[in-house]
């Protein structure tokens, strides 16, 4: 599966942190997992959630190892009614989303009601109280770092 051949990479700036972890499914996971010289080094401030969502790009030991503040799910416009889209598929998952949402504490700037899959093209709404972002929700999204950890996010919508 040429998922499990995404690169991942993470980039720091000073004390802030963002985790890349491309199309990765549960057998690359867990391998990533099992090496003890790679796990310290996935905690991470704001990780930009693995397969957009999908129910087999998310773990519970990979969010204990990351530890996110900030999760971000690239999953497109829902507007675009176009075959190939990670919307279209039905990503974000209810499951994947409420999974991530139990592990990050930190807020957004207001709740919100946001539609997430069930499956694919079958969607209903998820009350959103923590950092959890997603192109489908709030458009673009722009997270500021400082060097001294500071995060902030804005977004197009």
């Amino acid at each position: 599966n040429q998922n499990n051949h995404s690169l991942v990479i993470k980039v720091s700036y000073g004390a802030a942190s963002f985790l890349f972890t491309g199309d990765l499914e549960v057998p690359a996971i867990e391998t990533l997992l099992e090496r003890d010289t790679i796990r310290p080094l996935l905690r991470s401030d704001v990780w930009l959630v693995g397969h957009h969502g999908a129910s087999n790009g998310t773990t519970p030991q990979l969010l204990a190892a990351m530890s996110p503040q900030i999760a971000i799910f690239s999953s497109g416009d829902p507007s675009i009614q176009a075959q190939w889209t990670a919307w279209a598929y039905g990503h974000p998952r209810r499951s994947v989303v409420e999974m991530i949402d139990h592990a990050i504490h930190r807020n957004r700037a207001a709740p919100v009601d946001v539609l997430v899959a069930d499956g694919a093209k079958k969607f209903s709404t998820y009350h959103l109280v923590h950092a959890l972002y997603s192109t489908a929700w709030d458009g673009d999204i722009d997270v500021t770092a400082t060097p001294d950890g500071g995060l902030k996010v804005t977004t197009s919508k």
